[in-house]
């Protein structure tokens, strides 16, 4: 039997399968064409072994798997497109190969029947022959790609566009779809925000405070729905304040309602947010890497911020510990002369006693020259 015989077989008969949401089988179904698509569909399934998975590990670390995902869009419907993968985690390398097991473990508790209904003669899978897979080893996490500012200026601005277009053509559903995505994009460019805290932001969240003559946006990150688990509340710049004014009257939202919701009032997944910034990528003419997407505008983020208080911008944005901050901060040809010329054996990024990080996208960088600094 194939591997490929093996996935028509589970995905027609598992009743647990059978039995999972809509969108649980999709995802399913995406894990299983990797896997088929990895490892081989015609590959005999009594013939696999560590070092057929060894090969499948690195190509999946390597990435350019072409496959076809599923999307459930705005409205409801679920429309499949082309994916190539990326470089993957050790995490999600192991949940492919534990649906492996999975698969296996099944076709040999459910041995197909004749046509009198008795267990068929000869079926070749008798004993899980991955059990006592090693454990992998996990390789030490490639640094993400930062989206530039001029690229996170051109999808705004072309957000806004198409937004604007829809409404003198009168088509309100396309209005709410590119200012919805002109609302997220801004609030991850101001505040740094994973996609994913951003996506369960409620009216209730967002609060403006008059200040002289300006009114300013102070948004809530709810502890239960952002990394680490802590509540915090970021201040907009005036000008931000204002864009963020105008997009948010632009959208039903009804009570305490998701600023980005899906057709089922839940908050709109995380795959829907990123088809959605690669379709407006492909309007505004701007290439985004596969490790980009909106973690990129997270990087360039902490980037920008890098002379001022890491504890602060680590507060800010939502970092619990400096390892992981430091893998999001990219140091210039500047910095490194800055570092030379202050006398330092390495580079370290400077602090600031007692200043508060600005969430302000047009902040200017403070270098702060502290001969014999310790290390952050």
């Amino acid at each position: 039997m194939t591997l490929f015989q093996l996935m028509c077989w589970y995905v027609a008969s598992d009743r647990f399968h059978s039995q999972n949401k809509a969108a649980t089988q999709r995802k399913v179904m995406s894990a299983l064409q990797i896997l088929l698509l990895g490892i081989g569909p015609n590959t005999d399934i009594t013939l696999l072994d560590t070092n057929t998975l060894d090969g499948y590990i690195r190509q999946r670390r390597q990435g350019d798997i072409a496959y076809t995902d599923f999307s459930t869009l705005s409205d409801g419907t679920v429309r499949p497109y082309a994916r190539v993968t990326g470089p993957v985690k050790t995490r999600s390398i192991v949940l492919e190969l534990t649906q492996l097991q999975a698969m296996i473990r099944w076709a040999i508790e459910t041995r197909p029947l004749d046509k009198r209904g008795y267990l068929l003669d000869g079926w070749p899978l008798r004993e899980d022959m991955l059990r006592g897979l090693k454990k992998i080893e996990k390789r030490e996490r490639v640094p993400r790609a930062p989206l530039p500012r001029e690229s996170i200026q051109r999808l705004l601005a072309t957000a806004l566009s198409l937004a604007a277009q829809a409404r003198t053509e009168k088509h309100t559903e396309t209005v709410i779809r590119w200012t919805r995505l002109a609302l997220a994009l801004l609030i991850v460019d101001v505040t740094g925000e994973r996609i994913g805290g951003v996506r369960q932001v409620r009216r209730s969240d967002v609060r403006f405070v008059q200040r002289g003559l300006d009114r300013e946006l102070r948004l809530t990150y709810r502890g239960d729905t952002v990394k680490p688990g802590s509540t915090r509340t970021l201040t907009f710049p005036p000008k931000e304040s204002r864009l963020a004014q105008e997009l948010l009257s632009e959208l039903p939202v009804i009570g305490d309602g998701l600023l980005f919701p899906n057709a089922k009032g839940m908050p709109m997944s995380t795959d829907v947010f990123i088809d959605e910034l690669h379709a407006l990528a492909e309007a505004a003419e701007v290439e985004l890497t596969a490790d980009s997407v909106w973690h990129g505008a997270r990087v360039t983020w902490a980037t920008e911020r890098r002379h001022l208080d890491h504890k602060a911008v680590m507060a800010a944005g939502g970092w619990s510990d400096y390892e992981t901050f430091s893998r999001y901060v990219r140091l210039t040809d500047d910095d490194l002369r800055v570092a030379v010329a202050a006398g330092r054996s390495e580079v370290a990024l400077p602090e600031v006693d007692g200043t508060v990080a600005p969430v302000a996208s047009d902040v200017k960088p403070r270098i702060t020259r502290r001969p014999g600094g310790r290390r952050a």
